[in-house]
């Protein structure tokens, strides 16, 4: 009797499916290009903000220009970073072709920044801005800690915005404060949080961006809605590790992804998946657990940027 009932329910459920859609088309592997694009764009951040702290400490990076005003560490700086020819920019380039730093400086060890990111499409011949507003950053024991949140993305900013960027005393030190609050322990405790925690691993060569790593945790949500549909991603990154060893994928760390695509006259997708990045740098992630939708991928590994 069990067994009827849940071939039963089984039954009704393909009959659903396929008259929205093809079963194969249902169910597929996850959406690992909303993933990379999060981890990044969070590299981005760790990487725009450790050449402005290192510029600011007076050493020379490669084709970095920078106008600053203030003495010694402190004071104000407007950055520029051309990733097309900066030897460590890795994947850089595909999401900007141009990086600028506004930031802040109280000293050597600590900043709040606004990151430009803009790109020209020769085929479309549109150009494209993101910013990443006030962002707080604090070297500890010689290692960079970097936060953003959803919050901080301007996809249409206002280009005069950016260059009088200014903050108040009191608003520098609120953004610092973010810097404190606790950081996730395990990934889905990060699956709740709307932040991402960027650590810089700078080991022990202050001056040298080449040989840096970069660790993500965190979590946030990413929303697509039209007309006919709605679709909702949320995610979740624990201890994410990118070093300028491979570009083509993370090496180290998890990642967990949550799905819900509603749209008209069509059966919901639903699905989660656990991914864990591996050593071989292969441009591959390995699925170590999906549900719903994503769950054919179980124990696969699959490409990592499409």
């Amino acid at each position: 009797m069990i067994t009827f009932r849940l071939s039963s329910v089984l039954i009704l459920v393909l009959i659903l499916v396929s008259g929205c859609k093809k079963i194969k088309d249902y169910f597929h592997e996850p959406e690992t290009e909303v993933v990379a694009q999060t981890i990044e764009t969070a590299y981005i951040a760790g990487y725009a903000a450790n050449i402005a702290m290192t510029v600011m400490k007076g050493y020379h990076v490669p084709n970095v220009r920078a106008v600053r005003t203030g003495s010694g560490e402190a004071g104000t700086a407007l950055i520029n970073i051309n990733p097309q020819i900066q030897p460590s920019a890795g994947f850089i380039t595909d999401r900007a072709q141009r990086i600028t730093v506004a930031g802040i400086f109280a000293g050597g060890n600590s900043a709040v920044l606004t990151i430009l990111l803009s790109n020209f499409d020769a085929v479309t011949t549109t150009y494209t801005l993101l910013e990443i507003s006030t962002i707080p950053v604090v070297e500890l024991d010689g290692n960079l800690l970097v936060v953003f949140a959803g919050m901080d993305f301007d996809f249409d900013p206002e280009t005069d915005g950016f260059l009088s960027f200014n903050l108040t005393e009191q608003e520098f030190d609120s953004e610092i404060l973010r810097l404190y609050e606790q950081q996730p322990d395990d990934i889905y405790v990060a699956f709740e949080q709307d932040a991402y925690f960027i650590s810089v691993v700078q080991n022990n060569t202050p001056g040298t961006i080449d040989d840096d790593d970069y660790y993500i945790t965190g979590g946030g949500q990413l929303f697509e809605i039209t007309s006919s549909s709605t679709e909702i991603f949320q995610q979740a990154m624990f201890n994410v590790h990118i070093s300028d060893d491979c570009m083509f994928n993370p090496t180290a760390g998890y990642a967990l992804l949550k799905k819900v695509n509603i749209e008209d006259n069509s059966f919901p997708e639903l699905g989660t998946a656990l991914l864990e990045f591996h050593s071989s740098c292969d441009s591959r992630v390995d699925v170590v657990l999906g549900t719903g939708v994503y769950i054919g991928s179980n124990g696969n590994s699959i490409e990592y940027r499409r």
